[in-house]
């Protein structure tokens, strides 16, 4: 069991740390207008801290960075003069969820042994989530505990999933941190058809959520190859068959493409700009 301190309560952290408060003895909060801070502890049996009272506690075990990458500088620079950051660094992780900002960064203003980068998805929230994490290198000898921790207390939320370095980092969130949005555009294409189609705004919502959450039951409990699954579902001649040529040939696998890699340049140039910024 273990402290957490959370800089930021945005929709993120919420989502990650509603599974995880089970694992942890203690749940602290802030923001700078303590409104979120006081909402995340009171929902999830936390304490919202201020500035002031942070000075008094005992360094936890990880500290969360989850406010917007842009407050960065600002909010790092407000904590730092509130606590003595070379006595917290000695058994605090920093745990950062911010968006292109490279573990350089990260220590460069928060030095110390004990860093990673997480990227999880919002299906955390129901403990169906992806975390991706890819830690300092120095947390893969001599801190592996406190990196083995923090993986258990993520498991709560999902599956966790190691990356080798911070490209790799970039290159699977196109897929997973990203993703949810994709299967929402999508159920929300199929909605607005059947409502087309004269189905009432309930119901056309009803089956095309029912739909995905079938279907990735499915995927999940069968070790089939996606492709059979595919196969099973699309007789010769028949009206699947008629549709998933209508989206070959539309090009869907080379637009889905180049989205994702539009989404791996993205991740890079922010983290460029973020590296810049002194």
């Amino acid at each position: 069991m273990s402290r957490l301190l959370t800089l930021g309560a945005g929709n993120m952290a919420r989502a990650l740390l509603t599974p995880m408060r089970s694992g942890l003895d203690e749940l602290l909060a802030y923001t700078p207008s303590h409104t979120s801070a006081e909402a995340l502890a009171k929902d999830l049996k936390g304490r919202a801290l201020t500035l002031e009272e942070m000075r008094e506690i005992e360094p936890p075990e990880f500290l969360f960075l989850s406010f917007k990458p842009q407050f960065f500088k600002d909010a790092v620079g407000a904590f730092k003069d509130s606590v003595d950051w070379s006595k917290w660094s000695e058994k605090t992780t920093v745990v950062s969820l911010l968006a292109g900002t490279p573990l350089e960064v990260l220590n460069r203003e928060l030095p110390g042994e004990k860093i990673v980068r997480i990227m999880p998805n919002t299906p955390s929230m129901v403990g169906q989530g992806i975390t991706l994490v890819c830690a300092k290198e120095s947390m893969k000898g001599g801190h592996a505990s406190s990196l083995d921790q923090l993986i258990s207390l993520l498991k709560e939320a999902g599956v966790v999933f190691n990356c080798r370095d911070e490209d790799q980092l970039d290159a699977i969130t196109a897929v997973t941190g990203s993703g949810p949005a994709y299967v929402f555009e999508f159920a929300r294409i199929l909605q607005d058809f059947l409502k087309n189609k004269g189905v009432s705004d309930k119901d056309a919502r009803l089956l095309s959520v029912s739909l995905l959450q079938g279907a990735s039951e499915m995927m999940a409990g069968n070790k089939e190859d996606l492709v059979e699954l595919r196969e099973k579902v699309t007789s010769k001649k028949g009206v699947t068959l008629a549709a998933l040529e209508s989206l070959n040939e539309s090009g869907l696998e080379v637009i889905m493409n180049k989205a994702l890699e539009n989404n791996i340049s993205r991740s890079k140039e922010l983290r460029a700009e973020a590296t810049r910024v002194e």
